[in-house]
């Protein structure tokens, strides 16, 4: 385990302000920034730390419904572009009803409850890191604790308790990046609701994150530093992340993680650069579309960079007043209405929304408008 003497630390924190001033400086993007930033650490603080990835109860998704979180992962980013008319989704051979919308707009956080036509199930989608708003790069730099305390995540936790405990339905986490780190700190706090209700009873909430932000520290921050192992018996967290990525590495998860190497859309092997690798679509989704490549996946915890985690723990607050003293968002820009991912088309007769996510042709995603109700003919089979 690695052990940082405090001067270590003051080293690394005063050569924190002039690498991120000089990256802004050249208008290098958040990812790339990152990326340089932890080549430049000393040595020490590129390994792990001494806080690892916990391990959960289970940490066992099937790839189809791997394919169907990973989906519902960019759902929050795709209703707020489509607006208030979207009322479900359809991905694979599930289809989902749009249940209720989470925003706070201090923090930046923003997610989704769909409730399955077809199983009875609970599932909450937590938006991502967008990097032209403020709030999420301020929440990323303090390792999600400002978004995992906002009034919305706890509306939503809440909601989640419910649908659980009262209602008895299997409840799901799902999210990518800053949205990952979220997922895995409501899905504790909703197996403390199951175990607390029902001790002898051995559901478990599942949690799924795609390159996730570790979630681990904002966990331990809503739990006055500790995770009960009980507890995390009753979680079944599994995370995907490409080889490549930067952010997965950053703190530590709740759950197993598989790591893939990234592929283009027939499936060939890639290499891509920490920007490119992070929540890469298109690789993503050839992935979990094929046994093949899915069954490739190394199963381990991600090398955590040690030191981001601990600069971010010990002066992560510091860090966000700077920046937004010298207005980061002039560099980053500022909020901008979301974009649709990949491409995508309206149906003539306004009944829904195809989302070709990857953009190889085959829609991944249908969202509903206006109270439209799936049929058998709408399920697209392409999981």
């Amino acid at each position: 385990m690695l052990t940082l003497s405090p001067s270590l630390l003051l080293g690394a924190q005063s050569a924190s302000a002039p690498l991120l001033l000089e990256a802004a400086a050249a208008g290098g993007s958040p990812l790339a920034t990152l990326a340089d930033f932890a080549a430049a650490l000393p040595a020490p603080l590129r390994g792990p730390d001494a806080t690892p990835s916990l391990p959960t109860g289970a940490s066992e998704i099937s790839r189809a419904d791997a394919f169907t979180y990973a989906a519902l992962a960019g759902v929050p980013r795709l209703t707020e572009s489509l607006g208030s008319l979207a009322t479900g989704v359809i991905v694979g051979d599930d289809a989902f009803a749009l249940a209720e919308t989470y925003e706070d707009a201090a923090s930046g956080f923003r997610a989704v409850q769909f409730r399955s036509f077809t199983d009875g199930r609970t599932v909450f989608a937590v938006d991502g890191t967008d990097f032209s708003s403020v709030a999420d790069v301020l929440a990323d730099l303090n390792l999600a604790r400002p978004q995992a305390s906002s009034p919305a995540f706890a509306a939503m936790v809440a909601d989640a308790r419910t649908a659980a405990v009262a209602e008895g339905r299997e409840v799901a986490f799902t999210g990518a990046s800053l949205g990952g780190a979220l997922a895995q700190v409501g899905g504790y706090e909703v197996a403390e609701a199951i175990l607390a209700a029902s001790p002898g009873y051995a559901g478990r909430v599942t949690v799924f994150g795609v390159d996730p932000l570790g979630g681990r520290d904002a966990a331990e921050s809503a739990n006055a530093g500790r995770l009960d192992p009980a507890v995390l018996e009753r979680m079944n967290a599994l995370h995907v992340r490409a080889d490549a990525d930067v952010v997965s590495r950053v703190g530590s998860h709740l759950g197993g993680t598989l790591s893939f190497q990234a592929v283009d859309a027939l499936g060939n092997p890639v290499l891509l650069s920490a920007e490119d690798a992070h929540v890469n679509v298109e690789s993503l989704l050839a992935t979990l579309s094929s046994d093949a490549l899915f069954a490739a996946g190394v199963r381990g915890d991600p090398v955590e960079i040690g030191g981001l985690a601990l600069l971010a723990n010990a002066f992560g607050p510091v860090l966000a007043d700077a920046l937004a003293y010298l207005d980061v968002g002039a560099t980053f820009g500022q909020p901008e209405p979301a974009s649709l991912p990949g491409s995508g088309g309206l149906d003539p007769t306004g009944r829904f929304y195809d989302v070709d996510a990857d953009s190889d042709g085959d829609t991944d995603l249908r969202v509903l408008f206006g109270g439209a109700a799936p049929v058998a003919g709408d399920l697209l089979l392409i999981a």
